[in-house]
Order: C-alpha cells, then sequence, then structure tokens
C-alpha cells in the first residue's frame, strides 16, 4: 500500500501538484466521455430524422383529400332517391310516428325531459284556471 501511495505522490509532483493532478483527471475522463457519446448523438439524430420523415407522411396519407364535385352530386342523388324509395314505400309512417319514437337515452335527459312534460302540465292548468296559481 505505502508503494501505491509513493506512485500516486509522484504522479502528483510531476503534474505540477495535487489539483493540477485532479484536475488533469476530470478533464481526460470528460474527453473520453465526450468520444464515448459521439455515436450515440448520431443514432439519436437519425432516429429523430427517420420519425420526422415518417411522420410527415402519416399526415401527408390522412392529409385531407378532395373528393371530386361529380362524384358528390351522385352520391347525393343516390341519397334523395333512396329517401324517396323509402317514403314510397312505407307511407304509414308520419313524421309524429318518428318523433315519438325517439326516446332519451339517459338518466339526465330522460329528468329533464319529465320536468318540461310536467312544467307544461302546470302551464296548462294555469291558463284553464284564468292564470291563478292554486296553493
Amino acid at each position: 500500500m505505502d508503494w501505491d501511495y509513493a506512485r500516486l505522490s509522484k504522479a502528483a509532483k510531476q503534474a505540477g501538484g495535487p489539483e493540477k493532478l485532479i484536475d488533469m483527471l476530470v478533464e481526460s475522463g470528460k474527453a473520453t466521455g465526450h468520444k464515448e457519446m459521439i455515436p450515440l448523438v448520431f443514432i439519436a439524430a437519425l432516429i429523430g430524422a427517420l420519425g420526422y420523415a415518417g411522420i410527415q407522411q402519416l399526415i401527408k396519407f390522412f392529409g385531407k383529400k378532395d373528393i371530386p364535385l361529380d362524384e358528390v352530386e351522385v352520391a347525393k342523388e343516390k341519397l334523395v332517391r333512396g329517401i324517396k324509395e323509402y317514403d314510397a314505400s312505407h307511407p304509414e309512417e308520419s313524421a309524429e310516428d318518428v318523433k315519438e319514437s325517439k326516446k332519451p337515452t339517459n338518466k339526465k335527459s330522460s329528468l329533464i325531459l319529465k320536468d318540461l312534460q310536467a312544467e307544461r302540465k302546470v302551464a296548462q292548468k294555469d291558463r284553464h284556471s284564468g292564470g291563478r296559481v292554486r296553493k
């Protein structure tokens, strides 16, 4: 162990003192670390560039696509024709039947609908009673 200390002491003396020896060791460690990181930096840059290019391609692929106006007109005509054919084949259904068949799908809308119906009944009673409120 004494020989290790002697070698360290000799190295410190050659470096110009213990502080300079430690600074020299730290700087050589930094230089080595920088050299080891160079490939990793290039790999990260390459992955970033490929990711950017891939995202640009996805945006381009899923971007807004223009539909020719003639195709839109043909589709509109088919829809109108289909609705007219359905109406002709189902004359027994009226607009009132369709409105009544729509029922609320959740509790909140059911409660709102019940409140509105109750308010309507109260308003009708008030109209029939001459506007007087009964308590």
